[in-house]
């Protein structure tokens, strides 16, 4: 082999050489791997956050997020635990455990106008009643017992005589008179405001669908109920209530911060599987207003932050909170000209939800 062979295989070959290309071949490996590190941890939060949606609690309660409070000097609201000085016991005398507290007995509040007296007199005063004398009510001792009165019906007969005028002289017989029969919200029916009163609580407020209402009506005397008939009572009693439902609408246009949203509701009416219940609810007084569509457009919208719920109605020009979805603020652009376009706030629930989905899903708990 000649020489500048050999020293063409010595510069190749050298230990220098070959000491640089595998450092740049180990920087390269460590930028590869920082790249796959990032798309596993990318791939790893994606995985977390499809489990927690299927499998994880819908509950945004984050009592397990420990984020440290800073005040403006740097310094810890919370001192740590380990920083704290411990107290030294007393020689001879050894720390005394804390002892669990005792549970608190819990106060029943009864709301009720109904209380019946009872006198208990013991035995040997009824046996010889002229050898006691009793003592100032004051004095009395008193203990209570709260009863259930079974749920009953009742059936009011309401009979109207009928009267006829007598006037002298006249031989024929004048007009029968009788009295208005009571008022029924439902027309033809002989169900009472109190009985219907009964079937919205046992559906709105116990959440019992109409056969089981049916079967519990049943028990008390009713029977021969049908399901269709449960429902004509609810749309009937809904038309009755319209007006109550329009004065709140009504006023919670004019509070100065409405807040706004919808959420899916299941309806079969129409052949549609799901619609939209939208939700008016104003902070400061508590009213709560629900308006079900089958739809979420800003037409929604429209109808539902008018005056009266009318086309040319006068548009809500206070402060709207809700979530961030398109159809509030394309509502807004597209107000007439010259009215009070209403101001939009985000939804801090909605940004709290981020954070909660973080540290469920996130890779770094920082």
């Amino acid at each position: 082999m000649s020489g500048s062979s050999e020293k063409q295989l010595n510069f190749i070959f050298s230990p220098q050489v070959e000491l640089d290309m595998l450092r740049s071949s180990n920087q390269q490996h460590k930028q590869e791997n920082q790249v796959l590190q990032a798309a596993v941890s990318r791939l790893t939060e994606q995985v977390n956050c499809l489990k927690q949606q299927l499998y994880g609690t819908k509950s945004e309660q984050a009592e397990f997020i420990s984020i440290p409070v800073v005040d403006d000097e740097g310094e810890k609201d919370t001192p740590d635990e380990s920083q704290k000085p411990q107290e030294k016991s007393a020689p001879g005398k050894e720390k005394e455990k804390s002892s669990p507290k005792k549970a608190h007995k819990r106060k029943l509040l009864i709301r009720t106008d109904k209380v019946l007296e009872h006198l208990v007199i013991p035995e040997e005063v009824k046996q010889n009643p002229n050898t006691y004398r009793q003592l100032p009510e004051s004095m009395d001792k008193c203990s209570y017992r709260l009863e259930m009165v079974p749920s009953h019906l009742e059936l009011h007969r309401y009979r109207r005589p009928g009267f006829m005028r007598l006037n002298e002289g006249e031989s024929k017989s004048t007009k029968i008179v009788y009295a208005a029969a009571p008022a029924s919200i439902l027309a033809g029916s002989n169900m009472g405001a109190s009985m219907l009163a009964h079937v919205l609580h046992s559906k709105f407020c116990l959440h019992l669908p109409f056969y089981r209402m049916i079967q519990e009506l049943e028990r008390m005397g009713l029977s021969g109920l049908d399901e269709a008939t449960v429902c004509n009572w609810h749309k009937a009693v809904a038309e009755a209530l319209s007006p109550i439902w329009k004065a709140m609408h009504s006023e919670l246009l004019d509070s100065e911060v409405l807040h706004v949203d919808e959420t899916p509701f299941r309806c079969l009416r129409s052949g549609k599987k799901n619609g939209y219940m939208w939700a008016m609810s104003c902070a400061e007084s508590g009213m709560n207003l629900y308006y079900w569509q089958d739809g979420r457009s800003g037409d929604v919208l429209d109808t539902l932050l008018r005056e009266g719920m009318k086309e040319k109605g006068r548009p809500y020009g206070g402060t709207i909170v809700s979530d961030g979805y398109d159809a509030y603020e394309s509502w807004i652009k597209k107000l007439e000209e010259g009215a009070t376009k209403p101001d939009r706030q985000n939804c801090w629930a909605h940004v709290r939800r981020k954070f909660i989905e973080t540290a469920r899903c996130g890779n770094d708990p920082k």
